[in-house]
This record gives structure tokens, sequence and C-alpha cells, in this order.
């Protein structure tokens, strides 16, 4: 027999589980960055600079947007693309976290749209979406904004049912945080990896 306890850490949509993915995932993502940076600097370079080159800032803006509104998909390789490809900090923090935001608003829509069509449905109850809104209500979005549990499910699946969208902007702001720790990771992966090449 387990214990509360015990059931709440195995438990997916838990708060603590949740949590513990974060570190667990931005650990590997880092060490990641930093083998990718280590033992391919110069195409990584030649990628980032041509998205750079080609998209600029608004890419960004745009990338984290339409990205961040799609499930399955993370944006972490537009931020360190853009790092690595010579935009400031502080430009790619305000475009990749406003898109971040306003993604919330999209995933809104879409969840709004096609709540009903069935592939959504098995989406949504894949991911346990009806168990996570119950349990959290509206701060939903917001635990989603900043754990792992899947952004663009968490707003689609807000729209699909019908939570008030105001909510869901409140929680999409926490997007930042994420965003800046994320490319306060990437940015420190960066410059630790240069100065040992």
């Amino acid at each position: 027999m387990t214990t509360e306890s015990q059931a709440e850490e195995e438990d997916p949509l838990a708060l603590k589980t949740l949590f513990r993915r974060l570190v667990v995932g931005f650990v590997v993502l880092m060490v990641g960055v930093g083998v990718v940076y280590t033992l391919a600097a110069e195409p990584l370079a030649i990628v980032s600079e041509a998205f750079v080159e080609n998209f600029g800032i608004l890419g960004v803006f745009v990338g984290c947007l339409l990205i961040d509104a799609t499930p399955g998909l993370t944006h972490e390789p537009v931020l360190l693309f853009a790092l690595d490809g010579g935009l400031g900090y502080g430009s790619v923090l305000l475009a990749a976290g406003s898109g971040s935001v306003l993604s919330g608003v999209v995933g809104y829509a879409i969840g709004n749209r096609l709540g009903g069509v069935a592939w959504v449905q098995r989406m949504l109850i894949r991911y346990r979406l009806r168990a996570f809104l119950h349990r959290y209500g509206v701060r939903a979005v917001a635990i989603a904004a900043l754990t792992p549990f899947p952004f663009a499910i968490a707003t689609w699946g807000a729209g699909a049912s019908q939570i008030p969208i105001r909510s869901v902007l409140i929680g999409a702001l926490f997007r930042f945080p994420k965003v800046l720790f994320y490319l306060s990771g990437i940015a420190g992966v960066l410059s630790m990896s240069e100065r040992f090449q």
C-alpha cells in the first residue's frame, strides 16, 4: 500500500514531479548545449548566423510564438541560435518572452476552435488535461508556463474548456520567467564554453 506522499511523487501532474522534471530537463539541456557548442561550434555558428541574418529579432518573436503554440515543440533552439548568432540578450529576452506569452492566446484560440475535433480530444486525454485543469483550475496555465507540462496542450485545453481568456493571459505571463531561466542558462553555457576553447 502506498502513502499519499508516495502517490503524489509518482503522479506526473503533481507540482513536485513537474518541478523535478524542470530541473532535470534544464540540466540535460544545458549539458547538451555545452556538448554541441564544444563539438560543433563552427556548424552551430553557421546555422546561428544564417538564422539571425535571415530572420533577425522578428524571427525570434514569431518563432517562439508559433513553436510555443504547437504541441510537441520547444523554443530553446531559437534562443540558442539567436544568442550564438549575435543578437543581444535583452532583445532576445523581450522578443522570445513576448512571443511565448502571445502563444498562449494563439493556443487558446486553436483550442476554442478545434476543441471538439476527435484528434484534439485524444491529445487532451493523452496528456490528462482534464485532470490537470480540475486539479489546478485557472492556475493550470501558469503551472504549464513554468514547468515541463506542455504549454501548448494547456492553452489548447483551456480554450476547449472555455476557461476565461483573462485567466489564460495571466497564466501565460509566467512564460517570461521560464524564458529568462532558459535564456540565462544558455547564455551561461555559451560563455563558459567560449572560455574553454
